[in-house]
């Protein structure tokens, strides 16, 4: 038999939700985001991984959460919960800048810890100039 079902689902990354939640215990717990590939998304889907506790599971939907102390009803719960949770959409994770802004920053980094100053202004390359306008670190100010 194929151990293919074992694969760990790994996170790409986990938010603070600003919402606590009630895990029917009585006790209140904070929230998170945690964002997965799209394989791993198909495999909760499909009842091979806990959505509570993400334990990949060797069938489809069992009936409870083949890991001890999770107790989670996957056949019941898992696909109605799944389709509350999901955010549709591909996110972005990771910084929003591009690769040749963070390498101008490095650039006027270096730059201002050589400059010796004296009766001239340095300019970050990071600063583009056009006609009436200045892009400076992703937005564009006018005057």
């Amino acid at each position: 038999m194929s151990e293919r079902w074992r694969k760990a689902a790994i996170p790409l990354a986990i938010h603070r939700s600003p919402e606590w939640a009630d895990n029917s215990t009585g006790i209140w717990r904070e929230e998170i985001e945690a964002a997965f590939n799209p394989e791993d998304i198909d495999r909760f889907r499909a009842g091979y991984l806990c959505l509570k506790c993400w334990e990949p599971q060797e069938t489809s939907f069992p009936e409870v959460c083949s890991l001890m102390g999770c107790g989670y009803r996957i056949r019941d719960k898992q696909a109605s919960d799944l389709e509350k949770m999901l955010k549709p959409g591909i996110e972005r994770i990771g910084p929003t800048t591009s690769i040749d802004y963070e390498l101008d920053l490095l650039d006027d980094t270096h730059e201002r810890r050589v400059h010796v100053p004296g009766r001239q202004i340095l300019i970050p390359k990071a600063v583009h100039f056009e006609k009436g306008k200045v892009k400076a670190r992703g937005k564009l100010h006018t005057f």
